[in-house]
């Protein structure tokens, strides 16, 4: 890019903006800059000429966001370069929000301009190539829509950039539906997975793949369609037409990329073509020889498909292999054992189920008669059967096969007498049901257990009759089995359950029990009072499934005498209501659940805050009461499912921190307790804190952008100006911008740490003071520490206490300082940072660290303090060196009191300054 390079700068400090345009104008001198002092001045002079822009982000009136998103509205693709003093996350999320190019922070010195011109280069350099290529990509539209079939030209994101019409007239969808749409809104949700694989495979290699895959149309109608893609790249050496990469055959491949036409040819220069087949495979060839071909070929200019539709097609297709699929599943693929037979018992044709449970192969089956492997029929009686069939007929028995080893294993057949083709034939489909006899005779063995247990046994028919009942229930009944087999048993249930809502909960538990599938995790329970014949007693009833196959053939109800437990936890139960009366006085909201989610309990002073008086939910569904707050739900939901769970959780304008416990009993969730402290005023005040801390983040940094502005021109400025000029006034201006700085620094830590501390720990104070003396200039002063004290404090903060107090006495006891001090007063220090030494003489300063108390104490020998000022030393400004912030001692104090400390100032034994700090904590 040799041609000149047109850059609006907006900013609005004139100096800047002019030290910019200079500095970039001198840094590459393709770049013309025009500056603008405001938003409004600047999209008053952008035109089409301007290249580039360059804006501030603080600026009266309208920010550099607001004025990103004005240039977008006009030039959406125009170069935007955000080049600021306002450096933070925030403000760099928005501009890319907001679509700027690059984010540059101002910072010192002129390299910042050789970033900033080559940033602009680079922007500038893209924008116009991308240009060069939409004007290339036009050139592709001829063939897009001469297309006989359907064209699809898609983005780098593969999504639907444009159709054709063909395209439309199969997909039923016009060209604006589908702009920006991804391809999965085509494919059915079922099929994704093959597409995407295609898809990413035609992403990563620049080829182009041939397959066959189910698409959805506007009205909802699944078509078949066959897809060929392709890249298409721009070599703009080789030719002025992009081309698509590779050949337009049906073989991809597999050999050498020298075969191909090459971009001189008629046909590669001409009309893109579409890379060969894939035959719904993504491999074909090696990775690299794609790669190389890219390379060669150029930048990718687009990627299209091209399909039509084949359904009809397809769906003969489909039929058929439907109709293999059938026949070849019911002899090979099923797990019963199926032949077919003559009617002279001859075997004709055994699946291979039949083959691997006997033993014998194929044709050893087809050289046997049916009884030569049914232990249980005989020819004479087989025959009887067959002549007793019409065709179509259907009959069951059950029989003993033999096994080629001698074994036999009982059977179930199924008989159906067919005419296939004129010729008389029996097709018999056989099942292996020895598991089901096992379970028979293991019933059989449980009936005899039952007998003898302490518990109510019944077993009930899907008919809802008792078909058994052990000797125990008798007794409980007072009955006999004549008054209690065949009966149903909801009416026994609605006879001996004492209340009508204890029967109605029993034939409900029957009817889930009757409903439940294999695997039953765990039996339902139930707890029932009963009129027996001994008295009114309370039952455990147990609703146990039994299934045949997926089936329930049978429940069996056990019932347990659970009398004496349940007058035990009646007795806990009056224990707990008196409890309530205590707990209806604290302060939160406590409350229970059972298992259904039902509340069982809800005392506690915080209900008034909820608008419910104590107790008054009980009997209520939670689920219904807070219908409108999923998070008060999904908790509940969790703790029912035995997840201990602590939330906060706003309900209506109040906010409560709740915990929900699981109430565990025998192994599983039967309710929920739980405790809600109602935090919405603390949660207030924390809002309140975190908006003064945001007001004081704010201040900072208007105070740090305002300030540091300015003095980064002056910066820029002092050193163009060393670059001419050799004087001392230069290197006077320099101090004074190392001064300002001094001051911003101690303003922006006064701010910033605040009256808190983060890190307590237990520190060596000596250490510490005399790691602090190396930080400190200073000159011929002598440091003596008389302290072996351990303290706990926040290191970082404690340091910085001790470098203001060195520096203070160190520079205000000085010969020079003492002079003038004798005066006035000993009070100032600059930063805890180094600089040149302001004080010299031939008297030097003593300074002591010692011990206190309850603390320490910084003493020196130098001119004191007045009494009359001891107290104004430690307010911000407060200064009486010409070079003084006037923030030293006033950090000095903000620590002590972030520590929780106090401080004062006295004399020495001396006469000099003398600061104690007492309340510290001493190890």
């Amino acid at each position: 890019m040799s041609e000149q390079i047109r850059v609006l700068h907006v900013d609005d400090e004139p100096d800047f903006a002019d030290l910019t345009a200079d500095a970039l104008e001198r840094e590459d001198d393709r770049l013309d800059v025009e500056t603008a002092t405001s938003a409004a001045e600047g999209l008053d002079r952008l035109t089409d000429a301007v290249d580039c822009v360059v804006s501030d982000y603080e600026m009266s009136g309208r920010n550099g966001i607001d004025f990103l998103r004005a240039v977008r509205e006009r030039y959406p693709n125009l170069p935007v370069i955000l080049f600021t003093g306002k450096g933070s996350e925030e403000v760099a999320s928005d501009a890319i929000s907001a679509g700027v190019t690059d984010y540059l922070e101002k910072g010192s010195g002129l390299s910042q301009y050789t970033v900033l011109a080559n940033r602009i280069a680079n922007a500038v350099e893209q924008y116009r190539s991308k240009r060069a290529l939409e004007a290339s990509q036009r050139r592709l539209s001829l063939f897009f829509e001469q297309s006989p079939l359907g064209v699809i030209e898609w983005n780098e994101e593969f999504e639907i950039a444009r159709l054709n019409g063909a395209a439309e007239d199969i997909l039923g969808y016009a060209e604006a539906d589908l702009h920006g749409a991804s391809w999965e809104r085509l494919v059915p949700e079922s099929k994704r997975g093959t597409v995407g694989d295609v898809v990413d495979a035609l992403l990563q290699n620049r080829g182009g793949y041939r397959h066959v895959n189910e698409n959805v149309r506007a009205d909802g109608e699944v078509i078949v369609c066959e897809w060929h893609n392709w890249v298409v790249t721009d070599d703009s050496e080789a030719s002025e037409t992009p081309r698509a990469v590779g050949e337009a055959d049906d073989s991809v491949e597999h050999g050498s990329t020298s075969s191909r036409p090459q971009a001189g040819d008629s046909e590669a220069s001409e009309t893109p073509r579409a890379v060969g087949e894939a035959d719904d495979s993504v491999e074909h060839g090696s990775t690299s020889s794609r790669r190389d071909e890219r390379d060669d070929d150029g930048d990718v200019v687009a990627i299209f498909s091209q399909f039509q539709d084949v359904t009809e097609r397809a769906e003969r297709e489909r039929q058929l292999e439907r109709s293999t699929a059938r026949l070849e599943a019911l002899f090979e693929n099923s797990p019963d054992m199926i032949n077919v037979h003559d009617t002279d018992g001859n075997i004709i044709d055994p699946n291979p189920r039949l083959c691997e449970r006997t033993g014998y192969d194929a044709s050893e089956l087809a050289d046997m008669k049916v009884w030569d492997i049914d232990a249980r029929i005989g020819p004479a009686e087989a025959r009887e059967l067959w002549e007793s069939m019409e065709v179509g007929d259907r009959h069951r028995l059950e029989g003993v096969y033999r096994h080629r080893d001698g074994s036999t294993f009982p059977v179930e057949v199924h008989l159906q007498r067919l005419d296939l083709a004129g010729e008389e034939r029996f097709v018999v489909i056989s099942r292996d049901i020895s598991e089901r006899k096992t379970r028979e005779r293991e019933l059989e063995r449980y009936e005899t257990i039952v007998e003898t247990i302490d518990d109510i046994a019944l077993v009930v028919g899907p008919d809802r009759t008792v078909e058994y009942v052990n000797e125990i229930g008798l007794h409980y009944a007072g009955a006999s089995a004549d008054d209690i087999v065949g009966e149903s048993i909801v009416r026994l249930a609605t006879e001996f359950v004492v209340d009508g809502h204890g029967a109605e909960r029993f034939e409900r538990a029957l009817d889930r029990a009757f409903d439940a599938t294999p695997p039953v995790d765990a039996p339902e329970r139930l707890e029932l009072d009963v009129d027996a014949s001994m008295g009114e007693v309370v039952l455990e009833y147990q609703f146990s499934p039994v299934f045949d196959g997926d089936d329930p053939t049978a429940v069996v109800i056990t019932m347990r005498d659970i009398t004496d437990r349940t007058e035990r936890e009646r007795a806990l139960e009056a224990t707990k209501e008196r409890l309530d009366t205590v707990v209806s006085n604290v302060p939160v909201v406590l409350f229970a659940l059972d298992e259904d989610g039902v509340f069982t309990l809800s005392e506690g002073r915080g209900l008034d805050a909820l608008g419910w008086e104590a107790g008054e939910v009980v009997g209520r569904s939670a689920f219904d009461l807070y219908a409108d707050y999923p998070e008060v739900l999904d908790a509940i939901r969790r703790a029912l499912d035995g997840e201990e769970v602590s939330a906060v959780q706003r309900i209506g304008n109040r906010i409560f921190e709740t915990a929900y416990q699981p109430v565990v009993e025998d192994g599983s969730v039967a309710g929920v307790i739980g405790v809600g402290t109602d935090i919405t005023d603390r949660r207030r005040r924390e809002r309140e804190l975190q908006r003064q801390n945001e007001r004081l983040e704010e201040f900072v940094g208007v105070v740090s952008h305002d300030l540091q502005n300015p003095l980064n021109v002056v910066a820029g400025r002092l050193e163009l100006a060393r670059e001419e000029y050799d004087s001392e006034h230069l290197d006077a201006a320099a101090r004074s911008l190392d001064r300002m700085d001094e001051l911003i620094a101690d303003l922006l830590r006064l701010a910033r740490e605040g009256d808190h501390v983060t890190e307590i720990e237990a520190v060596v104070l000596a250490d510490v003071v005399e790691g602090c003396w190396h930080n400190v200039d200073t000159g011929d002063a002598e440091l003596v520490v008389e302290t072996t004290r351990t303290i706990r404090a926040d290191p970082g903060r404690l340091q910085h206490l001790l470098e203001n107090l060195l520096q203070n006495s160190v520079e205000h006891s000085s010969t020079d300082s003492r002079r003038d001090e004798r005066a006035g007063d000993s009070v100032e220090h600059s930063s805890t940072g180094s600089r040149p030494n302001a004080h010299g003489g031939d008297d030097h300063v003593t300074i002591t660290v010692g011990d206190l108390d309850d603390g320490f104490y910084v003493e020196d020998d130098g001119p004191g303090i007045p009494e009359e000022k001891r107290t104004a030393v430690f307010e911000s400004g407060y200064s009486t060196a010409p070079d003084g912030t006037g923030f030293g001692l006033a950090i000095v104090e903000e620590v002590t009191e972030a520590h929780g400390w106090s401080i004062r100032v006295t004399e020495s034994a001396d006469g000099g300054a003398r600061f104690e700090i007492t309340d510290v904590e001493v190890e």
